[in-house]
């Protein structure tokens, strides 16, 4: 059985084996060969159509993924891989430690939640950081005192927190931390680096943009 290397679009990890379980050539397109495909991670299907190139060790009528790809792999273009891969969009105008951390989490969420869990709560630890650099203490001190500086709102000093918990319980608790958690998580991560950051980065484009336009104008 031929192997296909692919990044995952259900488990999201990068480079995985896909093993060909079936392929069909559509009458009308006999140049092209439709896989259907096996993650040998999480074991779930996608479907990869290849096109077989001309003049590269194989005749074309005759090419199967499954017999021919581990031979001759520069005898096929990968046409399309479906479905889509679903990995959640970064915010923008995050600083790099704290995007390099968000980053970690999302891919890990459907993989290793656990991980996932940890590295939320590392993105909270580093935003506050970013934001209040000179602040000292624990986490839990240090989400206290830029609420009361009015860095924050009393409503995101709560998301803070509750990220906090349960990062903790991710990282600590006996009980593994479940997708359905990292996912939940995410939306509240999502939400207070935003406001951290990608909004007032969004406001400074758009006032450089007026000025810049009323510059023209005049």
């Amino acid at each position: 059985m031929a192997v296909v290397a692919h990044d995952c679009p259900h488990c999201q990890v990068k480079h995985v084996g896909h093993h060909v379980v079936a392929e069909y050539r559509p009458p009308a397109y006999r140049r092209e060969i439709h896989s259907f495909l096996r993650c040998g991670h999480c074991g779930r299907a996608s479907v990869a159509v290849f096109l077989v190139l001309e003049g590269r060790g194989l005749s074309g009528s005759h090419a199967e993924i499954s017999q021919h790809f581990g031979v001759y792999p520069n005898a096929f273009q990968l046409l399309s891989f479906a479905p889509a891969g679903d990995t959640p969009p970064i915010p923008e105008h995050l600083p790099e430690t704290v995007k390099t951390y968000y980053s970690e989490a999302i891919m890990n969420i459907k993989i290793a939640p656990n991980s996932s869990g940890t590295m939320f709560r590392k993105t909270l630890d580093v935003a506050i950081k970013q934001i209040a650099p000179d602040t000292k203490g624990n986490l839990v001190n240090r989400i206290d005192k830029v609420a009361k500086d009015g860095l924050i709102t009393k409503e995101l000093a709560e998301w803070a927190h509750h990220i906090r918990i349960e990062g903790n319980d991710a990282a600590h608790d006996e009980d593994p931390f479940t997708i359905d958690e990292a996912m939940a998580l995410h939306k509240f991560t999502e939400l207070l680096v935003m406001y951290l950051f990608t909004l007032p980065g969004m406001l400074a484009e758009r006032k450089l943009a007026t000025s810049a336009e009323m510059d023209a104008a005049d």
